[in-house]
């Protein structure tokens, strides 16, 4: 089905390997060529003796990615982060970093995310393979890959040491569910550009690269909020075939979903009729008694807003 050139290689050999994808990809025509790069969290270069032990074999991350997209002629780029071994504003400036050189040169965002966890009194639970997930969408990811390792390689697998399917099975299964059902309307749309709105503690993303936003202004959505400036995060995004437009929203105020909390994102919309989906299930798009449009968001979900308009200019659900 496949060639797996490599996984998470230093910069030192990006050339190599853009040669080497290059030849397979005219040696082997059906087959696909697979290659996975580091997290931000990983080594960067130091002019020391220990220079050797870089893993990213680069000064900074930005500077890895870049010499990926100049060396390695994917139409995709491929890492992974494992959210909850790290801090989730890490999480955050990584996918800020891959979306935008992924918008630049035209490739496919896709990302490796985590179901099993680095201590073994933690369970990856279904908020967090949530956030995971429509948080990268909210930043255009295409292509969601799950790092269901098995016993051996950290705690709690999504099988156990005799081959048996484990409740973090069971809870993947349920999120992959709402992922694909979500693909459906999401994957007619390609991203232009994602925003951190709200965060009345700024400190959750002060890793960032990227001031929030009080609310956004975005093609024909405007003043895009929460209610009480709750952080959340929010991609803007164009139809890929005729008109329409669409917002991928994932809440970032609760990142790590101990809690069920709700509360709503309003925006405006220069179209009469708008479409939601949260989770993969339709949800009820409300008006205020000022205009707005209003959706509830809950923890660690993702909500896709569409609206759309048909060849003879009518815009429709």
């Amino acid at each position: 089905m496949g060639i797996d050139i490599g996984d998470e290689p230093s910069a030192i050999f990006f050339e190599y390997l853009g040669k080497a994808i290059s030849l397979n990809e005219r040696l082997f025509t059906n087959q696909f060529i697979f290659l996975n790069l580091y997290p931000n969290y990983a080594s960067v270069a130091q002019n020391t003796s220990a220079e050797a032990l870089s893993q990213l074999g680069t000064a900074s991350y930005e500077e890895h990615i870049a010499k990926y997209v100049e060396k390695v002629p994917t139409d995709y780029i491929c890492y992974d982060h494992y959210m909850y071994s790290s801090r989730s504003q890490l999480a955050y400036e990584n996918l800020r970093i891959v979306a935008n050189a992924c918008r630049a040169s035209n490739r496919s965002l896709w990302i490796v995310l985590q179901v099993n966890a680095n201590r073994e009194e933690e369970k990856i639970s279904e908020n967090q393979l949530r956030h995971q997930a429509f948080s990268a969408m909210a930043f255009g990811a295409e292509n969601i890959i799950w790092a269901c390792w098995t016993a051996g390689w950290w705690y709690n697998n999504i099988l156990d040491e005799k081959g048996e399917k484990t409740e973090q099975y069971d809870k993947l299964r349920k999120i992959n569910g709402e992922i694909s059902r979500m693909g459906v309307p999401y994957m007619k749309y390609i991203n232009l550009s994602t925003d951190f709105v709200g965060f009345k503690n700024p400190e959750k993303i002060r890793k960032v690269k990227q001031a929030p936003v009080d609310s956004l202004d975005a093609g024909i959505f405007s003043k895009i909020r929460a209610e009480n400036s709750e952080g959340i995060i929010v991609g803007h995004m164009v139809k890929r075939e005729g008109l329409g437009e669409a917002l991928m929203l994932a809440d970032a105020e609760y990142p790590r979903g101990e809690k069920e909390e709700s509360y709503r994102i309003l925006f405006r919309c220069d179209s009469p009729n708008v479409k939601a989906v949260r989770n993969g299930g339709e949800i009820p798009v409300e008006r205020t008694e000022d205009g707005e449009f209003s959706v509830e968001m809950t923890s660690c979900a993702g909500i896709l807003v569409t609206s759309e308009i048909n060849t003879e200019g009518e815009i429709h659900l």
